[in-house]
């Protein structure tokens, strides 16, 4: 009887703290997702494959799929996990990844970083779509999950107004954007920042108007 009581009082006490949980209150949703990128004509940019809110996690296979004609996968580097395979595929456009953690990964988890090299012309985007995912625990559990999708920009440095030529049109969207007119709220941040200093500012568009008329310094677009 006492061994009977062992095992089933403490069932008991975690229905009645389950019962007097708040009716809203649900566990952290666990995301699989990729941060959206820019990247110049011709250029690479590695972006992380995230798992976000983990507890416990023991291994993950992921599936991204995108559009080859814009942007290809050269590689597959490690994250904060163990990546045990991947495969890619240029001329369907997905890329397939397998990473563990045998004693489970809490919290932020990278499995992988996708290399990208872009293919298309500058304005072109591709969807980076989380097509499949399958999270497991260390004792081999199903994780529940949802995905986020992110997109991979090809732009053209200074093309601030996004019609794929550099011309004085774009110093001036450029300023009209930082001060706030109406119209001209759309930017690629990367494609804007001609000086190279991480930010877009009004120093951006007069950079870019120097650069454009030719004066001494200015010659390079960062």
């Amino acid at each position: 009887m006492t061994e009977w009581r062992q095992l089933v009082v403490p069932g008991v006490v975690m229905l009645l703290l389950i019962s007097l949980a708040p009716a809203g209150a649900t566990a952290t949703t666990v995301c699989v997702e990729i941060v959206n990128c820019a990247l110049e004509s011709g250029g690479t940019v590695t972006v992380p494959v995230q798992i976000t809110n983990a507890t416990g996690l023991g291994g993950c296979d992921i599936n991204v799929t995108y559009d080859a004609s814009v942007v290809h996968v050269t590689d597959v580097i490690s994250g904060n996990m163990e990546l045990l395979t991947h495969m890619i595929n240029n001329e369907s456009g997905w890329v397939r990844m397998n990473a563990i953690n045998i004693t489970g990964q809490s919290g932020d988890a990278v499995p992988a970083n996708l290399k990208l090299t872009a293919t298309g012309d500058a304005g072109s985007v591709s969807t980076l779509c989380v097509a499949d995912a399958t999270l497991i625990d260390p004792g081999y559990e199903i994780v529940p999950q949802v995905t986020g999708d992110g997109t991979c920009t090809i732009f053209l440095n200074g093309d601030a107004d996004s019609d794929r030529r550099v011309d004085m049109h774009d110093a001036i969207y450029l300023m009209q954007h930082l001060l706030g007119v109406t119209g001209f709220e759309e930017i690629v941040p990367e494609a804007a920042d001609v000086n190279g200093d991480g930010e877009v500012t009004s120093h951006d568009a007069m950079y870019l108007a120097k650069h454009l008329i030719g004066i001494s310094g200015y010659e390079k677009l960062m």
